[in-house]
């Protein structure tokens, strides 16, 4: 995260940055983050098996998210699963609750040959 921050500035681009204890859930961000101004994001690193590939899902914090539907909708033969907590953390570097879209940046992902990551950015619900 240094590493992003230091580069921002090093471009004179104006950032705030808050930190928080990881939190592995929408209301634990929301018990830190709930009286911030601005939009409140939520992660999720999903994995799937046929065709193999994994989706970083970034949307407002209230935002539903049908994982099923999503999954179909990108391809995938079957539902995609959370991704295992240690494939997370070889991947972009994160622990359960440290996700963020800055990870990608600062993951192994862009200097070993990555299995296929998108980033999917949700404005508007996923339903069935």
């Amino acid at each position: 995260m240094k590493k992003v921050l230091d580069a921002l500035i090093h471009l004179n681009i104006t950032n705030a940055f808050l930190e928080h204890p990881a939190v592995p859930t929408v209301d634990d961000m929301m018990a830190h983050l709930g009286s911030q101004p601005g939009g409140k994001c939520k992660n999720l690193f999903l994995k799937s098996s046929k065709p193999k590939f994994f989706v970083l899902v970034i949307a407002l914090h209230d935002t539903e998210i049908n994982v099923k539907s999503l999954s179909k909708k990108l391809g995938s033969k079957k539902a995609m699963r959370f991704a295992q907590t240690d494939i997370t953390a070889s991947m972009l570097g994160a622990n359960k609750g440290e996700l963020s879209p800055l990870c990608l940046v600062s993951s192994t992902c862009l200097t070993s040959p990555p299995p296929l990551i998108l980033v999917v950015m949700i404005c508007f619900p996923i339903a069935t």
